[in-house]
């Protein structure tokens, strides 16, 4: 049976007519109920299908060109905007700060080069993303992360809320004030203090697996818990179906990011010179100073963007180990961070021929950390095959601003199970 008042609601988000209480009304209902986010797919096809009947319509003058032109492209717009805005509508409008910042990536390739240039910069680009390749971290202003693995259609829309289209994803609420909800086309997934995963294939259809903890996962009128060990799938229209515990398919995502909880100490430090004081390093002519007690000091300067230090490391033997990189930063009192600057680790990974082929990096240390205290910054990799050289880099992400400096100290890397 159709309801009247979804579909009046609906056709006023078309034609451009809502009032800011209507938008709610209808946010709240595609939030909270399948059956009503494919009513809204329904409508929004049936104006796309009715543009296309249009177009195909013999050809006629118009008594008024100019103003009928611009009615059709108009009409189109409006119609087109609807299915991309379908997944979006029912999420709170974005912030005029990030929402999330990418935290850490490996072997991350988008499909936009200007995407890894805005993130890397600590801003969001507008509308949803795409991850070609690799693996992606995004930390949440609610205190929650997600780690995203390629291929992935996704887009962050609020301090505690994910859409997925597709892909998989793992969220993490390690902390009690944490939140995480991640919106696909079938499900609404709620953390209840978790570590899960959500996935969702070509087929649109949602499998669910949770780690540890409890979500609970909207589908339909009648929202279920579901605990540690359990798994459910979800097809686009709500249905569920018990599934087998699937966390086989994250177990690598799982275990690539948590370098912090990596033990280095009996590792061998590949690095010469780990006081950071010698020729050994390379740097940003003019951006980077010494210390008496052997630290680096970057300093911002407006150009370039990411002033660092550098050192390149041998590495035939380690291709298939896992490759943990860890520094010490600090943003000093007399010229902390400023915005969105931070500190940056990285591994680029070269081959024989001196080719860039991989790289890991890890952005920590923002302008809301302690000043004049120490914080570590650790990344963790597999090395890939034919890996020939290791480049080892601490960046500051200087936002194109003329102040805000950080200090590094105790630089390593570490090849795992290694002599």
């Amino acid at each position: 049976m159709n309801d009247e008042r979804l579909d009046h609601l609906i056709d006023l988000h078309l034609d451009g007519a809502m009032t800011a209480d209507e938008r709610a009304e209808l946010e709240e209902r595609l939030l909270n109920s399948a059956a009503d986010r494919e009513r809204f797919w329904e409508r929004a096809e049936t104006h796309v299908l009715l543009h296309e009947s249009l177009q195909r319509q013999p050809a006629v003058v118009p008594a008024q060109p100019i103003r009928a032109w611009w009615t059709q492209v108009a009409w189109w717009a409006a119609a087109a905007a609807a299915v991309i805005v379908a997944l979006l509508v029912f999420s709170p409008r974005r912030a005029a700060e990030p929402v999330a910042s990418l935290s850490a990536a490996t072997e991350a390739r988008w499909n936009d080069p200007n995407v890894e240039l805005t993130l890397r910069g600590g801003e969001l680009p507008a509308g949803p993303l795409r991850l070609e390749k690799g693996v992606a971290e995004f930390a949440f202003a609610s205190g929650a992360t997600a780690v995203i693995e390629a291929p992935a259609v996704f887009e962050l829309v609020a301090a505690d809320r994910l859409v997925l289209r597709s892909g998989r994803v793992i969220g993490r609420c390690s902390k009690p004030e944490a939140k995480l909800t991640i919106v696909t086309p079938g499900a609404v997934v709620t953390d209840l203090g978790t570590e899960f995963g959500v996935a969702v294939g070509d087929d649109r259809r949602t499998r669910v697996a949770v780690i540890k903890g409890a979500v609970e996962l909207g589908a339909g009128q009648h929202p279920q818990r579901l605990n540690a060990g359990e798994a459910m799938a979800v097809d686009e229209r709500g249905q569920m179906a018990k599934a087998e515990f699937v966390i086989e398919e994250f177990s690598k995502m799982a275990t690539v990011f948590p370098a912090e909880e990596v033990s280095v100490r009996n590792g061998i430090n590949r690095l010469q010179d780990p006081g950071m004081t010698s020729q050994l390093w390379n740097e940003t002519a003019g951006h980077v100073d010494r210390t008496a007690a052997g630290a680096a000091r970057i300093r911002a300067k407006g150009d370039p963007l990411w002033p660092l230090i550098w050192q390149d490391v041998s590495a035939r033997e380690i291709a298939g180990r896992a490759v943990v990189a860890s520094v010490q930063a600090m943003q000093p009192d007399d010229d902390p961070l400023r915005g969105l600057q931070n500190a940056i680790i990285k591994m680029t990974f070269f081959d024989e021929a001196g080719r860039e082929f991989a790289k890991a990096e890890r952005h920590f240390l923002r302008s809301s950390a302690p000043r004049d205290q120490w914080i570590r910054g650790q990344i963790a990799a597999i090395a890939p095959a034919g890996t020939a050289r290791v480049q080892f880099q601490v960046l500051l992400n200087a936002r194109g601003l003329k102040t805000g400096s950080l200090l590094f100290c105790d630089p390593s890397l570490v090849v795992m199970g290694a002599q």
